[in-house]
């Protein structure tokens, strides 16, 4: 609705010929083409993503690169498609009018898994958990039993 009231005072200034500086809503500016730059580059991600898990695209790329594009990117596109989601309704999540029968709006419940998902993740990267996963740390052993470590 307000787009359109946007578009109609325009248009009715552009008709009536007048020059003075009209009302322009750098806040709502920005807010909208980070909302389209987010879906698009978060969606062409994601056919990308597509693309590679195709088994004859698989089996071209090494286990690297297969790796880095599943996780890396498939984390990327995670946060983009999120963040995308989160700009959709930047402006309207505050507005009791939004909350019918007082429970939240579709997208709002659409951005509660990729949200957990990504804040997870990022416990996961915190340098004293990665740092602890990466070097196989294991619980303490009673003593006189000793466990076998074998690196492959």
């Amino acid at each position: 609705m307000g787009v359109a009231k946007s578009y109609y005072n325009t248009v009715s200034l552009i008709k009536a010929n007048k020059t003075t500086p009209f009302d322009f809503d750098n806040t709502k500016a920005w807010g909208t083409d980070s909302f389209y730059v987010l879906g698009i580059l978060g969606f062409c991600l994601y056919v990308l993503l597509g693309i590679t898990s195709l088994p004859s695209v698989g089996a071209a790329l090494s286990w690297r690169e297969f790796s880095f594009v599943q996780s890396k990117l498939g984390h990327l596109t995670l946060l983009l498609c999120t963040a995308h989601g989160f700009l959709y309704g930047w402006n309207k999540f505050l507005r009791s009018s939004t909350y019918k029968w007082y429970t939240p709006p579709g997208y709002m419940l659409c951005l509660v898994l990729p949200s957990v998902v990504l804040l997870l993740k990022l416990l996961l990267i915190t340098p004293c958990v990665d740092h602890t996963i990466s070097q196989g740390w294991e619980r303490g052993v009673a003593e006189g039993q000793e466990t076998k470590i074998s690196h492959l």
